[in-house]
């Protein structure tokens, strides 16, 4: 059903436009440990978010969070 699989890809698009930011598995283990999940860092050299990155993360976070998605 491309009609849903495009809405949930839609759904989705503001956090994987934050991969331009890094490794999306840095991205991935940065949200969940603002969610207040301690998962620690992904291995180096993948391990750093950029200041702007952080701070784009936590707009998508907050933005999604009044949507009502946890």
């Amino acid at each position: 059903n491309i009609e849903e699989s495009r809405r949930y890809q839609d759904s989705i698009r503001s956090f994987r436009n934050l991969f331009k930011f890094g490794n999306p598995n840095t991205i991935v283990k940065y949200g969940v440990a603002e969610l207040g999940y301690p998962v620690g860092k992904a291995r180096a050299p993948f391990n750093h978010l950029s200041v702007e990155g952080l701070e784009a993360l936590r707009q998508v976070l907050s933005e999604n969070n009044e949507k009502g998605m946890k």
